[in-house]
């Protein structure tokens, strides 16, 4: 298998000859809010205070060797041409890594350092600001949706869709599985049942952070329109599939 990311449609080792040699994706991180009571031992935690819990941006970190028996210049060259690719968007953009070829992150390149060895050879460190959680590259084993009937999953009611609701999803999903209630409206549940499915399950938020990623993207209008569009584009890649 080949191993390295693709970035804006170029791969660093078949289009850069960068070889990945280490990579570092953490793991998401939840928040946690606390205040202490002064002068006591007493510590409250409001983490859940709002019902769903947050995340902050993951750091990514890859390990890369460009060589070059050419010699300085030409090893400059390609190292130039490798940071522009990197750097060539302030916005997060669909980063895949060969590791996880059913996922991919949503994220930004913040930082290219690069040492020389010899003359010969450049030890590349790059880093990306990415969102939490890795957005399925796919679409979901199941889709029951007459597309007709599909309602825009906004479940805060914020007016978008975004991953706040794919998190509303998954602590519901997390809360049916333990025998406990979904923590939801009963319009929250209709809307969170994000492929029709008539379940509330990992499944729709994964629907949803995609749908939400691509938004970002600028591939689809994050409206009740957008959310059609993206479910018919979802149904024809799941027929596709079968």
């Amino acid at each position: 298998m080949i191993n390295g990311i693709t970035w804006h449609g170029k791969h660093s080792l078949v289009d850069f000859g960068a070889t990945l040699i280490a990579r570092d994706t953490n793991v998401p991180i939840r928040d946690r809010v606390t205040e202490r009571v002064p002068y006591s031992s007493v510590t409250y935690d409001f983490t859940a205070l709002f019902g769903a819990d947050s995340y902050p941006e993951r750091k990514l970190q890859y390990q890369f060797v460009i060589s070059d028996e050419h010699g300085m210049p030409t090893l400059k060259q390609r190292v130039n041409a490798f940071r522009h690719w990197l750097y060539n968007s302030s916005e997060k953009s669909k980063l895949c890594d060969d590791r996880e070829p059913k996922y991919y992150f949503y994220a930004v390149c913040t930082e290219f350092t690069e040492k020389y060895t010899n003359g010969v050879m450049a030890e590349i460190t790059v880093t990306f600001a990415a969102d939490p959680f890795m957005i399925p590259d796919a679409a979901p084993e199941q889709l029951a949706i007459p597309v007709s009937d599909s309602r825009y999953p906004d479940i805060d009611g914020d007016g978008s869709v975004t991953s706040e609701d794919a998190a509303l999803i998954l602590s519901a999903a997390a809360n049916l599985n333990t025998g406990l209630e979904s923590g939801l409206t009963e319009e929250q549940e209709l809307l969170a049942d994000a492929d029709r499915d008539g379940r509330i399950t990992a499944n729709d938020a994964a629907l949803i952070r995609t749908f939400a990623a691509q938004c970002g993207a600028g591939i689809w209008d994050n409206s009740p329109k957008g959310w059609v569009d993206f479910l018919n584009q979802q149904t024809g890649r799941l027929s596709e599939a079968i």
